[in-house]
């Protein structure tokens, strides 16, 4: 069995997505069912309602379950629409699931982190990421991180963002000319 949390996330429901299109049925961790309802296949998988600071949603989430994927961060772009701070769901509610699943005897965590995770900026969201990466390194859990640069894609905030400052802006800049490539 999969726990995926973060599910109703950019990258958490486009891996639910592939998951059940590959014929798994995952168990997603979800804070809103009605908003899981509206982005994820909710006859499809298994949800369990709770988030990564609610230990007992946690205890009831990682039973019979061999791998987590986790995606549920706070990110730069959502820390003020939620009132929650990095260190809230992205350390601690990452320290929770950590020992949910090594009480569960789960084997192996995939934590989806972000490229350019420092210890060096206290406070940050890439610090945050970093002592996350830390506590998994430091579980004794087989652990995978994956670090994604931007996201692109239908719907991806970036490209949501970027749209949204070319169509207000009065003048957009052409990096390099226009011939740079990234």
């Amino acid at each position: 069995m999969i726990l995926i949390t973060g599910a109703t996330g950019y990258i958490g429901r486009h891996l639910v997505a592939r998951m059940v299109a590959q014929g798994e049925r995952p168990r997603v961790l979800v804070r809103d069912l009605k908003r899981a309802a509206q982005i994820l296949p909710t006859d499809k998988v298994e949800l369990v309602q709770g988030d990564t600071l609610d230990p007992k949603a946690l205890k009831a989430a990682v039973q019979g379950v061999d791998t987590i994927v986790h995606a549920a961060f706070i990110t730069a772009d959502h820390k003020e629409s939620t009132g929650n701070h990095y260190e809230d769901t992205n350390v601690r509610g990452t320290g929770n699931l950590i020992r949910a699943a090594k009480e569960a005897g789960v084997k192996r965590i995939i934590e989806l982190s972000g490229l350019g995770t420092r210890q060096d900026k206290p406070g940050s969201y890439m610090q945050g990421r970093y002592l996350s990466e830390q506590m998994l390194k430091d579980s004794g859990l087989d652990w995978t991180i994956i670090r994604p640069s931007v996201l692109f894609g239908k719907d991806a905030p970036f490209i949501k963002g970027l749209a949204d400052l070319i169509r207000t802006a009065p003048v957009v800049p052409l990096i390099g000319g226009g011939k740079t490539m990234f």
